[in-house]
């Protein structure tokens, strides 16, 4: 059945015209990435000084950048203006096994097997890494084609206000690992998805704006 908020978000878009996410600015916080990051911070400065989806989206399939770089421009965007991201990512990619782990997920991802991805994220911890920014990067990897949406906690909270029935007596928690929520989220999306033709990632934005205007007036994505 069609879930007559997400109905109505999708018919004002179609009417409107779709409008992507505007890019963020990030070039305030360069420095701290650079420095934390050091080993990686040419990488970081050839990094455009705005940041969107579909910039991330060509970099994500780009055989120029490695999978190290490529989560590392996906947390820039995902922390954006948030002090501690840098210090938070370093943890990340001083981890145990960080660079096998990241490779693993990326296979899943490109063959078209985020919950696969998820789980085995799940099973193969990464110091500092939740769900909310693994699914960022899941999400990224995979093609557009495949249903891979984000899942975090503004999400979280509109799926628990507008559609609670996805879950069925799951959790809708976005804050812990836990791969029978995402995959109860992705079966949902998918199913919207193929109702309205459109792809799952662009019914997550609109998802994610919606849930801006009822749960946050702080966020930089705010009234976008």
């Amino acid at each position: 059945m069609e879930n007559s908020r997400i109905l109505l978000l999708h018919q004002n878009s179609v009417r409107s015209g779709a409008i992507p996410q505007e890019a963020f600015n990030w070039s305030r916080s360069k420095k701290n990435w650079k420095r934390d990051l050091f080993a990686h911070s040419d990488f970081i400065s050839r990094l455009p000084t705005a940041l969107d989806r579909a910039t991330l989206r060509e970099l994500a399939t780009s055989s120029a950048n490695s999978n190290v770089e490529k989560f590392i421009a996906i947390m820039i965007w995902g922390y954006g203006d948030v002090g501690y991201g840098s210090y938070r990512v370093n943890i990340m990619l001083n981890s145990i096994g960080f660079s096998e782990k990241i490779d693993q997920v990326s296979e899943y991802c490109r063959n078209g097997q985020p919950l696969k991805a998820y789980g085995y994220l799940t099973n193969n911890r990464i110091e500092k890494l939740g769900p909310e920014f693994g699914t960022k990067f899941i999400s990224f990897l995979t093609p557009r084609e495949i249903v891979a949406p984000i899942y975090d906690s503004f999400i979280s909270k509109w799926m628990a206000l507008h559609a609670q029935e996805a879950f069925a007596g799951k959790s809708s928690s976005s804050l812990a690992w836990n791969l029978r929520t995402y995959s109860a989220y992705v079966q949902w999306m998918e199913k919207q998805a193929a109702k309205l033709d459109c792809l799952g990632d662009d019914l997550e934005l609109l998802i994610f704006r919606d849930a801006l205007q009822q749960f946050s007036n702080s966020s930089r994505w705010a009234n976008l």
